[in-house]
């Protein structure tokens, strides 16, 4: 817990030390607001104050160099502006541990994404997505409440000292007769801290299931609805919600009863002390601030020991987010190198191989060359390894040997992202943001024209159906596009990779769920933007790689065959030829 305590310290000394200084002001403040009690008392059981404390003496000497008369109302008042006071700072200093809080919260969002987005896509691929989102949705607000107890144990600590340091000073015996019993009483609450680590390491875990059920079940609504299964669904996410809540339930249960058990109790220890000290003939003022101070201590006390409960829960979520970034290390990209501008001859893949971390060779012996200005086609049945070869031509995937070259110089001397940004990538299942079309377009490339945004629009066939929609550019396409067809999305997705500019295109099926008419369409475009870009397609119709200037066959993992279109179907007995009979490329 100390070490952690130690990061945070280390991670956000501004943070910290702008507390500790709200904190010494407000302690300031609650020790003169419990001394304010002793010439109240003093007044009361003698308004002459013959026989009052120092301290009453000392106000007594304020007041009169003030010209202010010495009576209950004024006494009384200086009592209830000072307690005032130290509230008002009270709410100042909790004011500011919230404030800390989400400042903290909002740089280990900025320092987990980061990190998570400095990793290749094996990161991803390995990690599931509930496991992600409950880290650093659900994780996170645990670790952000646990700083808030942590801030304010530490806030409390610093109330309890002065509280204390007010009966020390007055009489020390009794205040430490008190705090004794006070303090072996709460030894058995200490237990609790273990008991709610693990109580919170179970929590991690259900909460983690829980997140992914959620997820699958949202993500998979089409096919949920399709299949019927809407009951089976909700059953499956209730079963594990009941698991996580079970779990949640102790750990918060937990909290509540260290508190509401031990306040008694403490308070029992001060009355002991106090009953034990009264025969010694101590000043009932005195007695009274004494008392005051001790049965406020007591719930700032049983207050501290609840946050350590909490702070001892808030540890595998800590712990959760850690191994998670420890692991996108792993998988940390190289930021660094040259900046990529574009290429003036080829990219080459040069025998490239390709392992997952269960061992599965996935790619053997690569060899592929996209040269400047030619429009090359993958071919392959399902599981061949072509979205392989794509993931590994943008970076997304590390080869296991092998290297990509770009006009001889090796891929890794430049930087990723600048070489990505260079690359205009359509997906086979298109993936747009719930805003408008011409912010999906902006997303992609923001320094866009209007004219470059509508150029795209226009290159990818898009212009006709986006004049039919509601709002025409600026309709709302939905969570994913969901509020567009397939089609439609296809070409929306092909608009933002064309207006990028890149140096190299690469469609992934990106035709498929477009008619025959549009689909001549966008070649045609894409065709006549050949000297300004290469073309890498994964197609299986006709019509889409008859133009291309080489075909590679893909066949488990091996280029089996390349070529061009005419050379490939003329080859006897070829892979491709086995292809044009039998898969759907024929039509």
């Amino acid at each position: 817990m100390l070490l952690v305590l130690k990061v945070f310290l280390k991670k956000y000394p501004r943070l910290f030390g702008r507390l500790l200084f709200a904190l010494l002001v407000e302690g300031g403040l609650s020790a003169v607001s419990v001394l304010s009690l002793i010439p109240l008392a003093d007044y009361i059981i003698d308004p002459a104050l013959l026989k009052s404390s120092q301290i009453t003496k000392y106000i007594a000497s304020i007041f009169n160099l003030l010209a202010v008369n010495i009576n209950f109302w004024t006494l009384g008042g200086l009592f209830i502006f000072l307690n005032l006071i130290k509230n008002i700072a009270d709410i100042g200093t909790r004011a500011l541990i919230i404030k800390t809080k989400y400042e903290i919260i909002q740089g280990l969002f900025k320092e987990y994404l980061k990190c998570f987005f400095s990793a290749r896509w094996e990161f991803f691929n390995n990690n599931d997505q509930g496991k992600l989102l409950n880290s650093l949705n659900g994780e996170m607000n645990t670790i952000g409440d646990a700083i808030g107890n942590l801030a304010l144990c530490l806030a409390q600590c610093f109330q309890f000292i002065i509280y204390l340091a007010v009966p020390i000073f007055l009489y020390p015996k009794l205040t430490l007769t008190g705090m004794g019993l006070a303090i072996i009483l709460s030894a058995p609450f200490l237990f609790a801290q273990k008991y709610s680590y693990r109580l919170g390491f179970v929590n991690t875990i259900t909460a983690n299931k829980l997140m992914l059920t959620l997820s699958e079940l949202i993500t998979s609504s089409r096919l949920v609805l399709s299949f019927g299964n809407q009951d089976v669904g909700i059953a499956r996410y209730i079963k594990e919600f009941k698991e996580h809540v079970s779990v949640t339930f102790k750990s918060q249960l937990l909290g509540i009863a260290v508190i509401k058990i031990y306040q008694p109790l403490g308070m029992l220890s001060i009355i002991l002390a106090i009953g034990i000290a009264s025969s010694q003939g101590i000043l009932i003022s005195e007695l009274a601030a004494v008392m005051w101070s001790l049965l406020a201590a007591i719930p700032i006390l049983a207050s501290i020991l609840q946050g350590g409960v909490a702070v001892k829960n808030f540890l595998p979520s800590y712990h959760n987010l850690e191994l998670l970034r420890k692991s996108a290390l792993t998988f940390s990209e190289k930021k660094n190198g040259a900046e990529f501008k574009g290429f003036n001859e080829e990219i080459w893949l040069n025998n490239i191989n390709f392992k997952y971390l269960n061992g599965y060779l996935s790619l053997e012996n690569i060899e592929i060359k996209i040269k400047k200005g030619e429009m090359v086609a993958l071919l392959g049945e399902s599981g061949a390894g072509k979205s392989t070869i794509v993931d590994v031509i943008l970076g997304l995937q590390a080869p296991y040997s092998g290297e990509i070259y770009i006009d001889k110089i090796p891929l890794k001397n430049y930087s990723i992202n600048s070489y990505r940004k260079k690359i205009g990538y359509v997906p086979q299942d298109p993936q747009l943001f719930n805003c408008s079309i011409k912010e999906n377009l902006l997303w992609a490339n923001d320094c866009a024209s209007d004219l470059e945004v509508l150029n795209a629009i226009r290159l990818s066939n898009s212009e006709s159906f986006i004049k039919n929609l509601p709002d025409g550019i600026e309709t709302i396409v939905g969570d994913r596009g969901a509020k567009l067809s397939g089609g439609q999305r296809q070409r929306i997705a092909l608009a933002m990779a064309l207006i990028r500019k890149p140096s190299l295109l690469i469609l992934d099926e990106a035709t498929s769920a477009l008619d025959s008419e549009s689909e001549l369409d966008i070649q045609n475009a894409v065709e006549g933007l050949r000297s300004e870009m290469s073309i890498f397609i994964i197609a299986h119709r006709l019509s889409t790689i008859i133009r291309s200037d080489r075909l590679y066959v893909i066949h488990q993992g091996r280029n089996v065959e390349s070529g061009t279109y005419d050379e490939l179907k003329n080859l006897a007995d070829s892979r491709f030829s086995k292809m044009l009979i039998t898969q759907s490329i024929l039509n």
